[in-house]
């Protein structure tokens, strides 16, 4: 579910959201070639189940081969008889075990558990944005956003959101 969905599901005020696990752990994580650079950063509940899924999704035989540049760059490896590596960027914890509520027999996250979730989300796009200053070579991102973000005086893994710091990155966006 994409973030914006959630807001606004939390803003109607009905709270149906669909159930996930949110006990365990999430981390972000990074792709990358054998003695390669991280190509791709994403999050996950279970990492060796997802990088499991990366390479199931970018074989070609697969019942719904993937489409992006990330597909492209692990059927790459595949070809060339490499795989690519999954390593650890930040393991996030929940705070505690949350109360649900049941509602027309299914059960729903709750508010705290979609704020969990958004948090992880909002780490996700810290660490691509702080990976993109760095240089990294990150697959789909446009040369240009590349070159706004490395300009950006921003601390991306630390700097508060509420910072008029972030102003300067929505004038990019624009």
């Amino acid at each position: 579910m994409r973030p914006e969905d959630v807001s606004r599901r939390l803003a109607r005020g009905d709270g149906a959201l669909p159930a996930t696990n949110l006990w365990k752990p999430q981390y972000i994580y990074g792709l990358h070639a054998p003695k390669g650079a991280i190509r791709y950063i994403g999050r996950t509940q279970d990492p060796a189940a997802r990088l499991g899924r990366h390479v199931a999704y970018a074989r070609p035989e697969s019942k719904y081969p993937g489409t992006t540049q990330k597909d492209a760059w692990i059927r790459q490896l595949l070809h060339l008889g490499k795989r690519p590596l999954l390593c650890i960027l930040e393991k996030i914890y929940p705070c505690a075990p949350w109360p649900r509520r049941d509602c027309a027999g299914g059960t729903l996250m709750s508010e705290a558990e979609a704020m969990y979730s958004l948090y992880v989300d909002e780490r996700e796009g810290r660490w691509t944005l702080h990976a993109l200053k760095l240089g990294w070579p990150l697959l789909g991102h446009s040369p240009e956003f590349r070159a706004s973000i490395q300009q950006c005086s921003i601390d991306f893994l630390i700097e508060p959101l509420d910072s008029l710091r972030w102003l300067a990155l929505a004038d990019l966006a624009l």
